[in-house]
């Protein structure tokens, strides 16, 4: 697989990017709401309302992952890949402040499922 040197610079950093983002998948994909819906719904929110922003980015990632898989072709994993995760930390960090704020929340919630 190593045998070329030039396939070899370009692709390890990928290959370790892609264990932090099955990390990011595993971890913040499924057990964010195991968390998230016990800790907001003693600010009365409902189940619902905790996973609306999860459920509409869904139907959006349907279509994102064909614009995505497009942007890889033009312009490069890397281009694509290190915006994406910025963005997805932004995100999380998101969460961690939105509080009671339910704008915030619904805005970082729908970004973190769109960009795992």
């Amino acid at each position: 697989m190593f045998k070329n040197a030039a396939f070899a610079k370009k692709s390890f950093p990928l290959l370790i990017l892609g264990i932090f983002m099955m990390y990011f998948y595993s971890g913040l994909q499924n057990d964010h709401l195991n968390v998230l819906t016990p800790y907001y719904s003693q600010f009365g929110w409902s189940a619902n309302a905790i996973t609306a922003p999860v459920t509409a980015a869904g139907f959006v990632v349907i279509v994102a992952t064909v614009i995505i898989g497009t942007l890889f072709m033009k312009f490069g994993v890397v281009k694509v890949v290190v915006p994406s995760t910025i963005v997805l930390g932004l995100s999380c960090v998101g969460l961690a402040f939105a509080g009671e704020n339910y704008a915030i929340y619904s805005v970082s919630l729908f970004l973190v499922r769109l960009l795992v």
